[in-house]
């Protein structure tokens, strides 16, 4: 049998078509009743079966079989048309494999599928009117007649079906709910090939003002630490939602009260993801800098769009210090906290408290306190980004080297509150934020003084201060005589020096003058008959200030004798008169007899007190 060459494509899906060579698929069937059930009659009409798997336009030959002439009409045009759909030979077949759809019910939102029937021998269908069934899996299945459009719902997933009429079918499934899942498509009951199939709802179009934020950061946080904020993310249907490309958190800390469009994008350090365990939650850590009460923005930036701020933004955050560290920690400059001439308090000539205040800023503008004052350092905590920042007192620790360069470790109080004006400025749980070093500087000199923070020195750590020795007293004060004071010469001409060295009260040298030194001369008498008296013009006693705190006496006797050197060393000295022990010198003219030299040497030896 000739075909025409017209035919259409055919699927070589079916076993006939496969053993046919020519892939129509032409299988002849019976005649009847032919000769079989002719029963040897002569029938005028014999019914013929026969079936074509293809499609197409044939020319369908009909001969005797035994004369082989074609009879009346043959041969006959025949057209084969596709046969019904078949769930074993349609697919479904979405194009990027797990189909993925938006949440909702509007135009766009959902999974959509064309479904292209086939035939049971796996030929397209042209035509619509099949059975198609589509439902959850493991649920009641929604039938969908495929007359038009036709709809239902079940559960959460409403589903439509438009039957195209030319072998395909549109199906579309939306849902209030995100995630998975899974759907089956069937004709006839059967399911067709690739059902069931997974649809992925998504939802990708927050409502700002269903989004809840939350954490720590939202009400306080310490400056330099990352302080954390959580986003919940919404849609319409109370969803989880996770935005797409384009949709951008922006946060900002401004300590002013500033509108949303004013505030300058970047000038906050945070960084922020997405979770990738948990849907629709973004996670936010920004880095404060600068500690007191803030206001934080948090706002969403949309290209094209205006910002718009999140529920509750902005939010009042309380920042505090972070830690101290010594690369910014710092040691104020001295002071002098108890200056020595208050310890003569009661004395009459004792100074007033605004006279000490006034010496002791006169002390610290030039730099020099004086043996006996409480000097005072104080070191101030500081963060990273300059904030007064807590100390740990363990952390801390301070190292005086004196003058005669031996050191030690002195112990630092917590001053904070004093500061403050003795309220409790510190957070609950909280250190101090500045601590005192205070010495009490006896030994004249210079002296240093550092302080380390966790072993590190502090800005301005070591810092030096000297000390000058206090007032000189007489108790301390030495007079030092002329190697030969037992046999000066007695000329007045030729004085002979004395030198007086000045202490003050803790055994420092002092090393200026200023003293209205005095001293007197008195004969000390050799025996009951002795007549000498010192006259005007047979003694002379000057003072030479030096001005390094010793003073020069120069003593001048005319005549041998021996006399007792009294030095006051200044009347108008605090608490004192100011008047030293005596000391003898003997004088003995050059011309006189040894005996008289000699006996005057062993009665200048020996000591006499005043009477």
């Amino acid at each position: 049998m000739q075909q025409l060459n017209d035919r259409l494509q055919r699927q070589s899906g079916g076993g006939e078509a496969a053993l046919d060579p020519t892939g129509v698929g032409f299988a002849y069937g019976s005649v009847f009743p032919g000769v079989l059930h002719g029963k040897g009659l002569l029938h005028e009409t014999h019914k013929v079966n026969y079936s074509i798997n293809s499609v197409g336009r044939y020319l369908l030959h009909v001969r005797v079989r035994d004369q082989s002439r074609p009879i009346a009409g043959s041969p006959f045009a025949l057209v084969v048309e596709p046969g019904v759909a078949s769930p074993h030979k349609t697919w479904l077949q979405p194009e990027h494999g797990q189909m993925r759809g938006e949440v909702g019910l509007s135009a766009g939102d959902g999974c959509q599928l064309v479904v292209r029937t086939y035939d049971r021998t796996g030929n397209m269908c042209r035509a619509g009117g099949a059975k198609v069934t589509t439902g959850k899996m493991m649920s009641r299945k929604l039938q969908l007649q495929g007359q038009g459009v036709e709809g239902g719902i079940i559960g959460d997933l409403r589903s439509t079906c438009i039957d195209n009429a030319d072998g395909t079918y549109r199906l579309t499934w939306k849902s209030k709910k995100r995630g998975p899942v899974d759907v089956e498509v069937l004709i006839n009951g059967q399911p067709v090939r690739g059902s069931p199939t997974r649809l992925d709802f998504v939802s990708t179009k927050p409502l700002l003002h269903k989004t809840v934020l939350s954490g720590e950061g939202l009400k306080m946080a310490v400056a330099g630490r990352p302080a954390p904020i959580k986003l919940a993310l919404s849609d319409e249907y109370n969803n989880a939602s996770s935005p797409e490309a384009g949709w951008r958190v922006v946060l900002a800390i401004t300590n002013s009260k500033k509108k949303l469009n004013d505030i300058e994008d970047g000038k906050t350090d945070y960084k922020g993801e997405w979770s990738l365990t948990v849907p629709g939650e973004y996670n936010v850590s920004y880095i404060a800098t600068q500690a007191g009460s803030t206001d934080l923005h948090v706002w969403r930036e949309m290209e094209g769009a205006a910002r718009e701020a999140f529920p509750d933004s902005p939010f009042s955050v309380h920042v505090t210090s972070g830690e101290a560290d010594a690369s910014n920690s710092k040691l104020d400059q001295w002071s002098v906290a108890a200056v020595a001439s208050s310890k003569s308090k009661g004395s009459p000539n004792s100074k007033s408290t605004k006279e000490q205040a006034a010496e002791s800023a006169a002390m610290v503008k030039s730099r020099v306190a004086t043996a006996g004052d409480t000097v005072s350092v104080r070191a101030s905590g500081i963060d990273q980004y300059g904030n007064v920042a807590h100390m740990m007192p363990e952390m801390l620790r301070a190292i005086v080297v004196k003058p005669d360069k031996t050191s030690f470790q002195q112990p630092m109080s917590d001053v904070t509150k004093a500061i403050k004006g003795g309220k409790d400025v510190q957070a609950k749980g909280s250190t101090s934020t500045m601590y005192e070093v205070r010495l009490e500087a006896i030994t004249s000199g210079t002296y240093e003084l550092a302080v380390e923070l966790g072993g590190v020195p502090i800005v301005n750590s070591p810092i030096k201060f000297d000390v000058e020795p206090s007032a000189p007293v007489p108790q301390h004060s030495k007079l030092v005589l002329p190697e030969n004071a037992e046999a000066l010469r007695a000329d007045l001409e030729a004085p002979s020096t004395v030198t007086l060295h000045t202490y003050d009260r803790y055994g420092n040298r002092c090393i200026v003058g200023g003293l209205r030194v005095a001293g007197r001369l008195a004969i000390v008498k050799q025996s009951q008959s002795d007549n000498t008296v010192l006259q005007p013009n047979n003694n002379s006693l000057n003072v030479v200030d030096n001005g390094d705190g010793t003073y020069s006496i120069l003593v001048a006797v005319m005549m041998t004798s021996t006399v007792k050197l009294i030095i006051n060393m200044d009347k108008d000295m605090p608490g004192t008169t100011g008047e030293m022990p005596p000391v003898q010198l003997s004088f003995v003219k050059a011309d006189a007899p040894k005996d008289d030299a000699e006996t005057h040497s062993v009665l200048g030896s020996a000591r006499i007190e005043p009477g």
